[in-house]
């Protein structure tokens, strides 16, 4: 069987950098150290080939310039950039579903909420009621009444013709219309927030009693103003890009207790001292006609890429996926 240098070599034919290699390639001796550079070391190895090629300029050399030097396709390039970081990701994902599929679950009943769902054994529910969301809000609408009249903003009346050809003035302007935009963007974030906020009916949350990845799993149920589908639920809750560092696009990839749900993986932001205790996320949305839910499993993101998050998504999978009403 070849290895992946050898059908490489074998390959000279088509492709996008094959095509420029007549004009750009190396000797056939730079070419071969180059493969196995990047065979080996991956995109741990760029900097080393972009030397070996010649490459002295500030930035780092195009993936279709550098294949094209070596007499390869891009996609052949990328496989070799990244392979050994996709292989090993591969094997660590396929051996986190496998101690996935090893962890006990039991189901868990909420009659305050009218569902049940199941946990590991040695997990604990720390909250499942109607009244707790009860109380939150009322506390919530005491603070906002409690809170002191703001003194409001002295208006700056600009001239109707700003002097552009002074650079401060332009900075000036860009810098307040850029603070508009970033208010009116919280502003209309937390309107979302507070309107998902008062239909929310129940909270139900569980957690093991103790582990450093901070695994968690929360269940909000909401009585609907109008019927609002599964998409809607995560336009209400979404936060601003800002406090959201990586996060995948939601998909309809989902289907629970025959609903179908909107999945959405994140990680936030909320200031930990380092990136691998930020909380990320897998959040399902479901609606149906004047009920939905949002399932919200979460944990420490871990190192990079994700490790503790990717560690536990195949376990909240599971539990997402025994979600059923009452």
């Amino acid at each position: 069987m070849l290895g992946p240098i050898s059908r490489i070599r074998s390959d000279r034919s088509g492709g996008r950098g094959a095509n420029l290699g007549s004009a750009m390639a190396v000797s056939p001796q730079k070419r071969d150290l180059a493969l196995k550079l990047l065979s080996e070391k991956g995109y741990l190895a760029l900097g080393e080939v972009e030397r070996l090629l010649g490459w002295e300029k500030p930035i780092g050399m195009l993936h279709n310039v550098m294949a094209a030097k070596l007499g390869l396709r891009e996609g052949q390039l990328k496989r070799l950039i990244h392979g050994h970081q996709w292989r090993t990701r591969g094997r660590e994902q396929r051996a986190a579903g496998r101690d996935a599929r090893d962890v006990a679950l039991t189901p868990r009943f909420s009659k305050a909420l009218g569902f049940s769902i199941s946990l590991p054994v040695d997990w604990r529910v720390v909250t499942d009621s109607e009244e707790f969301v009860r109380l939150a809000q009322e506390h919530s609408e005491l603070m906002q009444r409690s809170r002191p009249e703001r003194v409001p903003r002295r208006h700056v009346i600009l001239p109707r013709r700003t002097d552009v050809s002074d650079l401060g003035n332009v900075v000036d302007m860009t810098d307040r219309m850029q603070a508009k935009r970033e208010h009116e963007e919280r502003k209309a974030e937390a309107e979302r927030h507070a309107r998902l906020e008062r239909m929310t009916v129940g909270l139900f949350q569980a957690e093991p009693l103790d582990d450093e990845d901070e695994p968690f799993v929360e269940v909000h149920k909401f009585r609907l103003e109008i019927p609002l589908t599964a998409m809607d639920l995560y336009n209400l809750d979404k936060h601003l890009p800002e406090a959201v560092p990586w996060g995948n696009r939601p998909s309809k990839g989902i289907a629970v207790d025959g609903l179908q749900g909107v999945v959405y993986y994140f990680a936030m932001n909320i200031g930990e001292p380092s990136p691998t205790c930020e909380p990320a996320f897998f959040n399902v949305y479901l609606a149906e006609r004047l009920e939905g839910w949002c399932i919200s499993c979460q944990c420490r993101c871990g190192e990079h890429p994700m490790k503790t998050f990717q560690k536990y998504k195949p376990i909240y999978r599971r539990i997402i996926g025994s979600f059923r009403r009452s």
